[in-house]
């Protein structure tokens, strides 16, 4: 892979270094850490494997926000990577996609099994939308019973939800896997977010990530990122694409993603409209709360205009930056893509762009228009910031965006 960003290594193997873990919450099995080699340092890594007689159908390489970290999903937050054994880790999007993927077996926000697994990945036809919502009341049973510490009623209520339905057992082996690698950043970028270097720096991460990876893994792989790992997996992807040929992107989802543009960025590459531009056709997800005070709304829905289908704009009603209030509708959301990306039930034969569609899905009560207010310009959407336009944007040749948190240029 030749790389403008990264070196790239003589034994991508030999620079990896991976050891287990005593893993807490759990998925034991399914949760290594790992130190993969980057120009800027060792990337801390946590790598999510699926069982040896599973199909490897995809992969899907996951960054964190400026903070480096957990990523979306967590009460506590910022998490540091080295939190991940601790109780205060539970309910991160992340690790829960990592071991649902990788295992086929569904678990709670605590990590643990429910004994529910994940039919397409059992070679089971997709769930219909009324199966969708019994299995949703049925998670929300076994949360009930497990809170209430009431185990005779959580085993009653799963016996009688299975019944008939030919549910897999909590041991049988799925037929196919998704194999998931969670990386933080070599640099953690935090106040320095904004500068030109700490992406570059960010960028290198995904892509060395990216060559481990792949060299485990040659399938189509999803590149994800959450806040400031938006821009950076739009770069890497854009850069994957031009010098990488062939190597697999099948898709790129952010989370709260924030953007990058104007000449100091575009000049290198590395501006996240650009970007977009550069991969039409990957099949794009973004996911975004209403009530984010750390990126506008208004970034997902700028990028999503200028993405081409097959995309999907997923609007999260009142969810904050971290989405940890409506963390169980997001997640279901964001596996639902992935499970249709990678195309299971179909042993990967059918295209993305024949399963997905341009859409925009509300997660949530719609927000409705209050009286006096114009469709976009709602009250509570962030407002453009003058500081903020005069400090991180060019105020004569004004972009779009210009002046809105999540923004710089």
């Amino acid at each position: 892979m030749n790389s403008t960003y990264s070196k790239k290594s003589e034994n991508a193997t030999s620079r990896a270094t991976a050891a287990a873990i005593a893993w807490r919450p759990s998925m034991s099995l399914h949760g290594r850490r790992t130190e993969i080699e980057a120009k800027h340092g060792s990337i801390r890594a946590v790598e999510y494997l699926p069982p040896s007689t599973a199909k490897v159908i995809g992969a899907i390489i996951l960054t964190p926000g400026s903070g480096g970290g957990l990523g979306p999903g967590l009460s506590v937050h910022p998490q540091p990577f080295d939190d991940i054994k601790r109780a205060s880790a539970q309910g991160g999007i992340y690790m829960r996609l990592g071991m649902e993927l990788s295992s086929g077996r569904e678990v709670d926000w605590r990590y643990r099994p429910t004994g529910d697994s994940i039919q397409p990945l059992h070679g089971g036809r997709k769930a219909s939308s009324r199966e969708e919502s019994r299995n949703g009341a049925r998670r929300l049973d076994s949360a009930r019973a497990q809170a209430a510490g009431r185990a005779d009623y959580l085993q009653r209520t799963q016996a009688n939800s299975g019944r008939g339905r030919g549910l897999a057992t909590e041991s049988a082996a799925p037929k196919y896997t998704v194999a998931v690698l969670q990386i933080d950043w070599s640099v953690i970028p935090r106040k320095a977010l904004r500068r030109k270097d700490m992406l570059v720096s960010s960028v290198n991460d995904v892509i060395a990530a990216a060559e481990y990876f792949y060299l485990r893994f040659p399938v189509p792989t999803i590149l994800g990122g959450f806040s400031f790992g938006g821009p950076t997996v739009w770069a890497a992807a854009r850069h994957l694409a031009t010098n990488f040929p062939e190597y697999p992107i099948a898709g790129v989802l952010t989370m709260a993603g924030s953007a990058r543009g104007g000449e100091r960025f575009e000049t290198s590459k590395l501006d996240t409209v650009g970007a977009v531009k550069s991969l039409a056709g990957t099949p794009v997800l973004l996911v975004q709360g209403t009530h984010d005070r750390n990126v506008a709304m208004q970034v997902s829905e700028y990028i999503y205009q200028e993405a081409s289908a097959p995309k999907e704009l997923v609007v999260a009603a009142m969810a904050p930056h971290m989405f940890d209030n409506c963390r169980e509708v997001v997640y279901n959301a964001v596996r639902r893509w992935v499970l249709t990306v990678f195309s299971p039930g179909n042993d990967g034969a059918l295209p993305a762009g024949r399963l997905l569609e341009e859409k925009i899905t509300i997660l949530g009560k719609e927000m409705q228009l209050k009286r006096g207010e114009e469709e976009g310009k709602e009250n509570w959407r962030c407002q453009v910031a003058p500081k903020r336009l005069h400090k991180y944007c060019n105020a004569e040749d004004r972009h779009a965006l210009a002046g809105l948190v999540g923004y710089s240029e």
